[in-house]
């Protein structure tokens, strides 16, 4: 055996314990709820949505901190009102649920919670201490979090802090305030599953009047914070948080700012005058200096949500045309809110990508200000949101058209009885804007729970949710943004052979079920488009020289399987041999693991392929496409389309096909995909990559509600070959590799042969899925789904 031919035996080992892994089913998700308190003036109330099409499990767990110990917590079930078994909750399809805590008890208990749960399951908690409200997101824990602070005009910032590890934690800090000074510090030492909430004035006496923005970081590990920000009138509300990765930016050397074009976000409100103001607050993640723009648009009064352009005044002696923040650190902006007259619209924030956003609205009707938090975001197709109006509270929404055309809104509607409906439809004009009232625009949400999704078939929206409360308190309810099929079926469409649901995942019974029946059949739908930048070295008049080619190629495949043996459940069940590294890490986060140990973690799967008919077929945007069905003597069927043109994957629907076969009987049902995910890193910064320094991969697009992996090897010799894993959140733009990472593979090997040296390259990649869809199971099959993929590929040298 040759050497090259080693190291492709090892790069083929790698792929295929890459592609077997991707036959388990997703694994949970696990978030954190960063505070939970219950009792001494507080409750809580804890929200749960399912935002898919099947019933999913829910597991929460909670850890009270006990007092005097530092940060040392115990295993808690708090208290609810509402009737349910802890831990494991079932939730039905497109639906929330509420769970509220008493908060009668004398002595207040407090601590963190954790939801495990599908990647389709997302949660929050509301705060409320005499009469006011929060609201706080339930999160991936992180190893790096940047937190805006306000310590001026008597306000003050708390921050809540959970380590969800099994071992202690050391969190570093570093403070930047708005006039530039940086200060560093540390946290006690956060106990194992440890939680601790103290004012950031108390810790950090360098926040005290002061604005600014506070990194908090770890060396490995993850942990997870809510910031609190308390008005001199004791109401208070949510400053949001961004969960970073890779090295410290506070404090580093500043960097240029990456070439790619300004990204546009929407902050669904503002408010002026009539004793409203807004704060905008505009956070740098990176270490460059950003630039960016604020744009605003008033609502016309009786206009029909008609918006025209808004001058809007700051007391900051700031331009909002243009701007530059620098590296790591946060910019305020606040309305006077003197007007007599209420002025109420939106903004759109067109920055560097690294910007992020959210503003602050006050109310001081009453002598008394109230907060609420809504963060700048991207529109979207699909939006899901809950809603409370029971118990004298009642839920407003502010929906934003961005676009340059009208949109049509529809809107489905399920409540906590189970009860579904179809909400009035909006009718939203080019760049408009409204404020409702959830039970006066839809009056079947009166008195009720549930849960709204409001959605477009072409173009975007995006809003906000604000819950009010019978005191004039009022929290955000935070908006989950979505793309695809809507998951709320009010009996008139949405389902059946013509559509396809959101969510691919099988649920618990049916992988249950199908490890009790010994075999399990299945069949996936995939578009691709990779993208591989291959440097190789060529010997010419001047000696070797690394010449890179440029390859895209689009690609439409089909594969339909029966799976059986020992292994079945171990596989469908995600559980991994002792020792075998998990492939699969928490967002944020990376493994790495040495080649030659990789072994078939399932070597007990037997499968074949089925025939589902002499060909597939898909048509999109840019025509259509026949996967044909192509016969192996072992394996069975597949299907694959030959000569694709690399410019058939654009955004849009698919129609996708097949006639049914001896195996599997006909189907037909539609993906959408969303624009391209691209890799905007220069191509030639990673032909070599220094493994003390880290590597930051940058991104634009692609689906926001999935992850997107990022892998790399290195191979040095027959026995001396590493690789890694890592997953991030797509919606972040950016993920740095750290040097931590890099230093366990081994230097790219350098052959001498003839006088001439070669390096033997290794590899960097970046890959994402789609939303994906499932669809209606055709007979002979036990789940179809389907979805796209991106791929972006490169042979750096390890140095």
């Amino acid at each position: 055996m040759t050497y090259r031919q080693a190291v492709l035996r090892h790069a083929a080992r790698l792929a295929a314990g890459c592609l077997l892994m991707g036959l388990l089913p997703a694994l949970a998700d696990v978030q954190v709820i960063p505070q939970v308190a219950d009792g001494g003036g507080w409750s809580t109330t804890i929200v749960l949505s399912n935002k898919t099409s099947t019933a999913q499990n829910v597991t929460l767990s909670f850890h009270r901190a006990i007092p005097e110990t530092n940060g040392t917590t115990e295993l808690w079930t708090p208290p609810f009102i509402e009737s349910v078994a802890l831990p494991t909750i079932s939730l039905a399809a497109g639906s929330s649920l509420f769970l509220h805590t008493p908060g009668t008890a004398n002595t207040l208990s407090q601590g963190w919670g954790e939801l495990n749960a599908a990647a389709g399951v997302s949660g929050y908690a509301i705060f409320t201490a005499q009469g006011q409200d929060a609201t706080a997101p339930a999160v991936s824990a992180a190893s790096r979090i940047l937190v805006p602070f306000d310590n001026t005009s008597d306000l003050v910032t708390a921050v809540a802090v959970a380590n969800p590890n099994a071992s202690a934690e050391t969190i570093q800090v570093n403070i930047k305030t708005s006039d530039g000074a940086v200060s560093t510090g540390a946290l006690p030492e956060m106990p194992a599953l440890g939680h601790r909430a103290f004012v950031l004035p108390d810790l950090f006496p360098a926040t005290k009047g002061k604005r600014g923005l506070a990194e908090f970081y770890i060396a490995s590990g993850s942990f997870s914070i809510i910031a609190l920000r308390f008005n001199p009138t004791s109401a208070f509300t949510s400053a949001p948080v961004y969960s970073q990765t890779g090295a410290s930016i506070i404090g580093a050397t500043v960097t240029n700012a990456p070439a790619t074009a300004p990204r546009t976000q929407v902050i669904p409100q503002v408010a002026d005058g009539s004793n409203w103001s807004t704060t905008i607050v505009l956070t740098n993640t990176t270490t460059a200096n950003l630039t960016g723009a604020l744009t605003f648009r008033t609502s016309i009064a009786g206009g029909g949500g008609s918006t025209a352009a808004w001058n809007l005044a700051f007391l900051e002696n700031a331009s909002t045309s243009s701007f530059t923040i620098p590296a790591g650190s946060t910019m305020f902006l606040q309305t006077p809110g003197t007007a007599e007259g209420l002025s109420q619209g939106y903004a759109a924030l067109t920055a560097d990508a690294g910007v992020e956003g959210y503003a602050i609205f006050t109310s001081r009707a009453g002598g008394k200000a109230q907060d609420g938090t809504a963060s700048a975001v991207s529109g979207s197709s699909r939006l899901l949101v809950p809603f409370d109006n029971a118990s004298g509270l009642v839920t407003a929404l502010a929906i934003v058209n961005p676009n340059d055309g009208a949109e049509s809104v529809s809107v489905n509607l399920r409540t906590a009885d189970g009860a579904t409906s179809v909400g009035a439809g909006i009718n939203l004009p080019a760049q408009g804007h409204i404020a409702v009232v959830m039970p006066e625009l839809f009056p079947g949400t009166a008195g009720k729970r549930g849960l709204a999704e409001l959605y477009v078939s072409s173009g975007t929206i995006a809003f906000i949710a604000l819950r009010f409360s019978g005191s004039g308190a009022f929290a955000s309810a935070p908006a989950y943004f979505e793309s695809g099929t809507p998951v709320i079926s009010t009996g008139g469409g949405g389902g059946g052979n013509s559509g396809g649901s959101s969510d691919m995942n099988p649920t618990p019974a049916e992988i249950e079920s199908w490890i009790a029946r010994g075999y399990y059949t299945s069949g996936a739908l995939t578009l691709t488009r990779a993208t591989a930048y291959a440097t190789t070295d060529t010997i010419g008049a001047g000696g070797v020289t690394a010449v890179t080619a440029l390859t895209k190629a689009d690609s439409f495949s089909a594969q339909f399987s029966r799976f059986g043996g020992a292994d079945l459940g171990k596989i469908l069940r995600g559980e991994l041999p002792p020792g075998y590294p998990n492939l699969n890490p928490a967002a944020g986060s990376c493994v790495v693991y040495t080649i030659s140990s990789q072994t078939n973690p399932y070597p007990n799967i037997t499968s074949v392929g089925l025939d589902a008919g002499p060909q597939v077929t898909s048509s999109g945007p840019n025509g259509n496409q026949a996967a044909l069905r192509q016969t192996h003597q072992v394996s069975g069927f597949t299907y694959n389309a030959s000569n694709v043109p690399n410019t058939y994957l654009a955004a849009g629907q698919y129609s996708l096909a097949g006639p049914g076969g001896a195996d599997v009987g006909s189907f037909t049902g539609t993906l959408n995909i969303v624009p391209d995910l691209v890799v905007t890193n220069n191509p030639d910064d990673l032909k070599v990559i220094n493994r003390s320094s880290g590597v930051t991969l940058r991104w634009t697009g692609g689906e926001s509600s999935t992850f997107l992996t990022i892998t790399g090897s290195s191979v040095a010799s027959l026995t001396d070959g590493a690789a890694f894993v890592c997953i991030q959140n797509t919606s972040a733009g950016q993920f740095t590799v750290p040097s931590s990472v890099l230093a366990q593979l081994p230097a790219s090997a350098v052959i001498g042969a003839g006088g001439f040296n070669f390096v033997t390259r290794g590899t960097i990649s970046v890959t994402a899925a789609g939303k994906g869809a499932r669809f209606a199971s055709p007979s002979g099959l036990d789940i179809l789904t389907a979805n796209n993929y991106w791929s972006w590929s490169y042979t750096p040298q390890y140095q």
